[in-house]
């Protein structure tokens, strides 16, 4: 019992111990760049690494493709007839020219990079259901390796508009950095033909900043005097219980019980996880092995866990509302330029898909809703209906 209680204090300090070391050598205010836990952080580069930055293929295990990317904000697709002609080109008689997927992405990329944007870059990805990797042999050697990270370009390009029946697809991503709030903001596009139909996909995500309340080290007090009433008050029980025990003025059934609490539900709680995990590691080996069905995907990273469910305040909103709209209208005015120079009617572009974009609503997190961010005449709309219901009587 003695060693029950001896073991709980030394947890505790054991605790204490490893959050002075967080605050003395990893904090903002402390750090000490020199000090790494078994050289993780130098051996292995897991921050900034520069095979982080030039990986371009992602090996999604859930349903949506942008893994990384955080919550879904808007999207938006189209459908353009290339065999249909506009008027000048209907009026001169012309055939209305062929139109290359390749041309496209060249436009529109080349149009986002003369806006200017602040903190924009872009590049393609090539998005992978890690349920069905093992069918593509240039992304997954065997069954046993680990999937590629990081391809051509060109590959992936190719690769990645050669058939709509392949489960991974090449996306341009623009990605809008927002390193004060530490806000990503991302806009994913694809383009693609069937027939002679002009497919275009436009999706939005928004990966919050880390909720700092809980995962931030520069929040915690250096001197945090509750914590340490806390760990003195502990400390204390754990000692009076100890000299009960050996005093056997106060043992009975009840002190045994907490004792045995304290020290056996946390030991079991991370017996249970490391158990479900080696179980979990020789099951996928043998699954693999055997050749059966194996998600390569990830569900969710690291970074997506730790964020919060809203953005930092409403100018960070404001802000990432703006770079969209300057996105969205860009996209849709330089595939209608092109259009309009092969002779392509692109009307539906320029009424259509824009006055559905100009309408419609990005919606985020808890505090940003139809009313406060409403995007366009849609605004004007709502803001009527409360106004109806209102005089009616209806609501109040």
């Amino acid at each position: 019992m003695l060693l029950i209680v001896a073991t709980v204090i030394v947890n505790r300090f054991a605790y204490w111990y490893h959050r002075d070391i967080a605050l003395n050598n990893f904090s903002k205010r402390s750090f000490n760049p020199g000090y790494n836990l078994n050289n993780l952080l130098i051996n292995h580069g897991i921050f900034g690494s520069e095979e982080a930055k030039s990986q371009n293929v992602v090996v999604f295990g859930d349903y949506y493709p942008f893994l990384g990317a955080g919550d879904k904000t808007k999207n938006w697709n189209f459908v353009v007839d290339s065999t249909k002609k506009n008027k000048i080109a209907a009026h001169a008689e012309n055939i209305a020219s062929k139109i290359e997927i390749g041309e496209i992405y060249n436009q529109v990329y080349n149009s986002i990079s003369k806006k200017n944007l602040p903190n924009i870059s872009l590049r393609y990805i090539l998005f992978a259901d890690g349920n069905e990797l093992d069918k593509s042999k240039f992304l997954l050697s065997n069954n046993k390796s680990d999937p590629v990270i990081s391809l051509d370009e060109n590959l992936i390009f190719e690769e990645g508009h050669k058939s709509i029946y392949n489960e991974y697809r090449t996306y341009i991503k623009i990605e809008y950095l927002d390193k004060v709030r530490t806000t990503l903001f991302s806009t994913f596009l694809r383009f693609s033909m069937t027939g002679d139909e002009l497919f275009g996909e436009c999706n939005f995500h928004v990966l919050p900043p880390i909720d700092e309340n809980k995962y931030n080290i520069d929040r915690m007090s250096k001197n945090d005097i509750y914590f340490m009433l806390k760990f003195g008050v502990i400390s204390l029980v754990m000692i009076f219980l100890a000299i009960s025990m050996m005093s056997e003025l106060y043992l009975t059934d009840l002190v045994f019980i907490v004792l045995f609490a304290l020290i056996l539900i946390p030991m079991l709680v991370i017996s249970l996880y490391y158990i479900k995990d080696y179980l979990y590691k020789i099951t996928t080996k043998e699954r693999v092995e055997r050749g059966e069905p194996h998600n390569y995907g990830k569900i969710k990273t690291f970074r997506e866990m730790i964020a919060k469910r809203d953005y930092k305040n409403y100018y960070s909103a404001q802000d990432i509302i703006m770079i969209q709209n300057s996105i969205e209208q860009t996209v849709i005015n330089s595939i209608a330029d092109l259009l309009d120079l092969k002779g392509i009617d692109s009307s539906i572009l320029r009424e259509d898909v824009m006055t559905f974009v100009n309408q419609g609503i990005m919606m985020f997190g808890g505090k940003l809703n139809a009313e406060n961010i409403s995007i366009g005449s849609s605004a004007k709309i709502i803001n009527q209906i409360k106004e109806t219901t209102h005089d009616l009587g209806l609501i109040k």
